[in-house]
């Protein structure tokens, strides 16, 4: 609902209550050597103040009410919008499926990755079907993402491979130029029209285009760093967690120049996910207790250590 004001409902308020209130004041009690009475004499006889006064009373009673019913009726309509809605979908689903990463895809339904190997499309109404053909048994499929060509992009953690699915169901495996223990987890899309990824071991950046081909990324990474999740972040780069100990914070360039990142992180904090936020910054998860939320701040064509927030 829409409410229309010409002002702010408090300034409002204020003129009603005040203006039969100065009225109240002036005529109903004399005010010698202010001229009030003076004037009012000049004119006509001074009338009764009761109905003056009753009228102003009844404005500013009626005001005041209609005040009080908006704002009832803003503090109802707060409270709505304040209380979500959540339901759950397991129709279609199969059971213990353990459904991971999840993606909003080109042709308006939601795909999902399921790590007991699947892809699932579940659309906004909550009708949901999973796709096998054409992807490996126990593959483990984790992480998922739009890409640039119209398709979804996933990993597949087990024995390492990145995955496509059309929007009709189609599933394309993509192997060549990935070491069979690189086990992918996180994958974005980047800003130069491809999708990035992470290997969590031996721990490497990966990148492959939309036509399938792929290369890897290490100079700069610690080795057994662990990097698991990845988001395209404002500044045309990628940036990544690293989980393992001591824990980092990782860009890569979308030419391949890798840059870690560990000043304001707690040590053993486990960085885990990570997502561009709107202020033009990537927010980030630590795992490990008691738990906080980071954020990094690019910078103007560099990047400063992270802040934990």
């Amino acid at each position: 609902m829409e409410h229309h004001h010409e002002g702010p409902p408090s300034l409002h308020a204020a003129e009603a209550l005040n203006a039969p209130a100065l009225e109240f004041l002036c005529l109903a009690c004399p005010h010698e050597g202010t001229g009030v009475n003076e004037r009012v004499a000049d004119s006509a006889p001074l009338p009764s103040p009761q109905p003056v006064v009753a009228r102003g009373l009844g404005r500013a009673l009626a005001m005041a009410a209609a005040l009080v019913a908006v704002a009832a009726a803003l503090v109802v309509a707060t409270r709505a919008q304040a209380a979500p809605t959540i339901t759950e979908f397991t129709a279609g689903l199969t059971p213990n499926s353990s459904p991971s990463g999840i993606a909003a895809g080109p042709d308006g339904n939601l795909w999902f990755a399921e790590l007991a190997g699947r892809i699932g499309r579940i659309t906004p109404t909550g009708t949901i079907t999973e796709f096998t053909d054409g992807l490996t048994p126990n593959s483990s499929p984790f992480s998922i993402a739009a890409g640039p060509d119209g398709n979804l992009w996933f990993t597949e953690e087990s024995p390492g491979r990145i995955g496509r699915i059309t929007p009709a169901g189609t599933i394309t495996e993509f192997s060549k130029g990935l070491r069979t223990d690189s086990s992918p987890l996180g994958i974005a899309a980047g800003p130069d029209g491809n999708l990035w990824f992470t290997e969590s071991f031996p721990g490497r950046i990966g990148r492959i285009t939309p036509t399938g081909k792929i290369r890897e990324f290490s100079k700069g990474l610690t080795p057994d760093s662990e990097p698991v999740a990845i988001a395209a972040g404002p500044d045309g780069n990628l940036w990544f967690t690293e989980a393992a100990d001591p824990g980092r914070i990782g860009r890569i360039s979308p030419t391949g120049k890798i840059t870690e990142f560990t000043v304001g992180l707690t040590l053993n904090s486990f960085p885990f996910s990570i997502a561009a936020g709107p202020d033009g910054n990537l927010w980030f998860t630590e795992l490990n207790v008691p738990g906080r939320i980071g954020r990094v701040t690019p910078g103007p064509g560099t990047a400063p250590g992270p802040t934990a927030s």
